[in-house]
């Protein structure tokens, strides 16, 4: 059975069947994969580290997406979708 993890409010667009829903709170951005992704790369690329002009900024932004591979190893462990699920009911 796959799992779908939506909005409350996207429900009422979806005919899901034969699924399962997992509800997600409004802002949950730990399950949102791009804000895990967004994370990283402040750390990266921004936390403690100082650029003289933007060009040098934008040229570490650019090397980081360029250079996927230097990162393919963190990256794994953290973008998964193997969350944990509790169950509040």
């Amino acid at each position: 059975m796959p799992v779908i993890i939506a909005h409350r409010s996207s429900l009422n667009t979806c005919q899901i069947q034969k699924s399962k829903l997992i509800f997600l709170s409004p802002y949950a951005p730990n399950l949102n994969l791009i804000e895990r992704y967004w994370r990283f790369f402040k750390k990266e690329i921004l936390y403690g580290k100082y650029y003289e002009a933007f060009a040098l900024f934008k040229r570490a932004c650019d090397d980081f997406f360029a250079a996927s591979e230097r990162y393919k190893e963190a990256l794994r462990f953290l973008l998964t979708d193997n969350f944990q699920i509790i169950d509040c009911a």
